[in-house]
């Protein structure tokens, strides 16, 4: 899996066609649900909600997922999401359909601690998604199918203690690559290119937040003779995380 961070840090120039960019600017909060069933398993919840700058509705994330954690600093996880997309995705217009889709998926991950604190993780993902239809700008009961492969590899390190044993600040820097696959991705194979940094505060053992900056490039399958049209997204990430362990030690 070496070979993977050297793919998730190099530029991808897909296709030779003029591309077309249209920018927007956004938010993201995020609230995280670990429940530690034992030392090696977890029930994870998600709630995200992306906005457009400065405040329209854009995504909306439902996710649970279960993660079994190995002695080797393996991982795999299985989960479902549910997706609500909110069109159209321009500022200056009213949402008029809110599709939804329904992502089952599962995932691999590695960490090697690299020196110190200095951590490196990869992770490959699938999702198998179940995107609702819309036929002349009206929502149908139909779903349509699609898979994507995604691939992550990021570093993170935890630096400084103020008040407790614990290193309660850390950095961290991700790339993420999504390739989509199904009958009606023809102009958007390659689909998004995810650049993520950011700091974190550990309060304690149960409370972790995360401010940080994502780059966003995604290919549309809108595609004219000017060229292929890519969103171009600078976002602002909030999180945070509740951890609790359900078992004695």
């Amino acid at each position: 899996m070496k070979y993977l961070f050297i793919l998730l840090f190099c530029s991808l120039n897909i296709y030779g066609a003029d591309k077309v960019y249209v920018k927007n600017n956004l938010y993201w909060m995020s609230y995280n649900l670990q429940l530690n069933l034992d030392k090696s398993l977890i029930i994870n919840t998600l709630f995200q909600s992306r906005r457009l700058l400065p405040d329209k509705p854009n995504h909306t994330i439902y996710s649970v997922n279960i993660i079994k954690r190995f002695p080797n600093k393996w991982s795999i996880s299985g989960g479902m999401t549910y997706f609500r997309l909110h069109l159209p995705q321009d500022l200056n217009s009213p949402v008029e359909i809110i599709p939804q889709e329904f992502r089952p998926y599962q995932y691999i991950s590695l960490s090697n601690d690299v020196v110190g604190n200095l951590k490196f993780t990869n992770r490959i993902l699938i999702e198998e998604r179940f995107f609702q239809d819309i036929e002349n700008g009206v929502l149908t009961n139909n779903y349509n199918f699609s898979l994507r492969l995604r691939l992550l590899g990021g570093f993170s390190i935890d630096f400084l203690k103020i008040h407790s044993d614990i290193n309660n600040f850390g950095f961290y820097i991700s790339n993420e690559i999504l390739v989509h696959y199904g009958d009606r991705i023809v102009h958007n194979t390659f689909d998004q290119n995810r650049f993520q940094t950011g700091f974190s505060y550990k309060h304690n053992k149960n409370v972790l937040f995360k401010i940080g900056y994502l780059h966003w490039l995604q290919e549309t399958s809108q595609f004219t003779n000017e060229g292929f049209f890519y969103l171009w997204r600078h976002s602002i990430v909030f999180s945070l995380t509740n951890s609790f362990d359900l078992f004695k030690n």
